[in-house]
């Protein structure tokens, strides 16, 4: 009887989010020098139809820039992916166990997480060209909730949607069409192709969080849906797939990174 009440209650992970922690921090880390740069091209492409377009930052540009970038966008990125954990374990133990609860999971993790990654990276592409604003001498409270409403809120449900179907559907998708016991090398394939294929689909919604962001290191007011407007205004139909290159870029081996690294695994 007690074997078979055991049976109808999700059991605890095998692997603790502690345990996970070094393929966690791998996984950060690989990505994270990955999205500094590829994704600062497609900041610079965005900003070229403003008033202020930011001016070409060549390969030796952007790898001045990783030191200074890289730092927080790990240490972003491995709270994310902890939280991400987390949030499974706890829709698993609430629901029942399901495969979709990782997609959901990362969605609802990265969305906070990469709204501040990405307004962080064009905060910094902005500053690298000397054309951030700088901070003022506001308590931390202020700073707090400037950083709130500057850095995170600007494009949070943006962020939220691409996730979960970029990265999150492509670390579900991945496992489904790679081979059981695959070797890394194809484990990594797998994941690139799974990736490339959800990071498109996803791709407008990333423009809009871009934009978002943008308007927010501008200091000019506007609402989630203004910033989608804004995107379409300023890009036409093209916003769906403009900066495709870099951005899927992104997520296939951000996706390929996973699969090889597991921080996600039970």
């Amino acid at each position: 009887m007690a074997d078979a009440a055991a049976t109808t209650t999700a059991a605890p992970p095998a692997v603790t989010t502690v345990a996970a922690l070094p393929s966690i921090v791998f996984a950060s880390l690989a990505g994270s020098a990955v999205l500094v740069e590829l994704t600062v091209p497609q900041i610079v492409r965005l900003s070229l139809p403003t008033k202020t377009p930011l001016p070409n930052t060549p390969l030796a540009a952007r790898i001045a820039m990783q030191p200074r970038l890289l730092g927080p966008q790990t240490a972003l990125t491995t709270l994310q992916f902890g939280l991400t954990r987390e949030v499974r374990d706890l829709l698993d133990r609430a629901l029942g166990p399901n495969k979709l609860h990782l997609s959901a999971a990362y969605g609802i993790a990265s969305g906070p997480c990469r709204a501040a990654a990405y307004n962080l990276l064009i905060a910094g592409t902005y500053a690298y060209h000397g054309r951030s604003a700088q901070g003022g001498t506001d308590s931390l409270p202020e700073r707090a909730r400037t950083f709130w409403l500057t850095k995170v809120k600007p494009g949070l449900l943006w962020s939220v949607l691409r996730d979960s179907g970029s990265v999150g559907g492509g670390i579900v998708l991945a496992p489904t069409v790679t081979p059981r016991d695959a070797p890394p090398p194809l484990k990594f394939a797998c994941g690139v192709g799974a990736g490339a294929l959800c990071g498109l689909a996803t791709q407008l919604f990333h423009n809009a969080a871009l934009t978002a962001g943008r308007l927010a290191e501008q200091r000019r007011s506007h609402g989630t849906f203004e910033a989608m407007a804004r995107c379409f205004a300023e890009h036409g139909l093209k916003a769906a797939v403009l900066g495709a290159q870099y951005r899927v870029g992104v997520i296939a081996l951000w996706t390929g990174i996973l699969g090889v690294a597991e921080p996600f695994r039970r």
